[in-house]
């Protein structure tokens, strides 16, 4: 592996790793499953019909996005609902979660695709 290559590697894993220090952050200071995961589905549909580059991508989507957004935690409380015999409240969380993280996610690409053809 050549020198500019290893570079390149180490840039895009600083931008994954600042982008995640923000967003654990933020996650932490929310608290809320469905919150955080309906925020993140909005800001990763905003961020591709904006056409960010791919090294912002990285950044925003896969670093701040993927640790403000928790699927572990989120399946975790379904699963410790269900199991304690709340199967309702588990399939209530599980549904609304898949419902409205693709509802944001699309309607934030469409309001980015919107920002891109007019501002950028």
């Amino acid at each position: 592996m050549n020198f500019y290559r290893v570079k390149f590697e180490l840039f895009k894993f600083t931008l994954i790793s600042l982008g995640s220090l923000l967003g654990v952050i933020l996650r932490l200071q929310i608290n809320n499953y469905f919150i955080t995961n309906s925020i993140g589905s909005l800001i990763i549909g905003l961020a591709l019909g904006i056409g960010l580059k791919s090294y912002q991508k990285l950044f925003v989507c896969v670093g701040f996005c993927g640790t403000l957004t928790i699927f572990s935690g989120w399946m975790f409380n379904c699963l410790s609902l269900f199991s304690s015999g709340d199967v309702e409240k588990s399939l209530f969380i599980l549904l609304s979660s898949i419902i409205s993280g693709l509802t944001l996610a699309f309607l934030g690409f469409v309001s980015g695709e919107q920002i891109r053809s007019r501002y950028l």
